[in-house]
């Protein structure tokens, strides 16, 4: 196998994990047994989950509020066009899914946002649309970090 042929099955095999904001923390907390015992760190899952995986470049960054890409949705933390986080997620109603919100107060487990992280949601693609899709304990994750959203009132 030629040089070139190993940098690429090295690569192809190994990648990139990505990074992490707290590596220490997250080697010590090991993986989440469940969203009650929540070992997922709920204030790193923006910065080791969500920025990572969802608001991304050409994905839901500040750039993607209010315009076709990524539905119009901003996933990153920082104030947009002057609205929180919060203000652009909770009980508002999605763009491109009549009659979905993206996190619904009323039933959170009926929130769009939710749905579009699993493998059917009733309007679009799956996210993430770059594999692998969210673990069972990433959507736990997610899941307390919607929770912690609606609590943030």
């Amino acid at each position: 196998m030629t040089r070139v042929a190993w940098g690429i099955w090295f690569f192809c095999i190994v990648g990139c994990a990505g990074k992490l904001s707290n590596k220490q923390a997250f080697l010590e907390a090991g993986p989440p047994e469940d969203a009650a015992d929540n070992n997922c760190a709920l204030e790193n899952v923006q910065a080791d989950l969500i920025d990572p995986r969802c608001s991304t470049a050409g994905c839901h960054n500040a750039a993607a509020h209010g315009t076709a890409a990524g539905g119009g949705l901003a996933l990153v933390n920082e104030a947009v066009d002057g609205m929180a986080l919060r203000e652009r997620l909770v009980d508002v109603e999605s763009d491109d899914c009549a009659g979905k919100k993206f996190v619904d107060t009323a039933n959170l487990a009926q929130s769009y946002l939710l749905e579009k992280l699993s493998p059917e949601p009733a309007c679009g693609t799956m996210m993430p649309q770059i594999p692998p899709p969210l673990t069972e304990d990433e959507m736990a994750c997610v899941q307390a970090w919607i929770q912690t959203l609606v609590d943030s009132q």
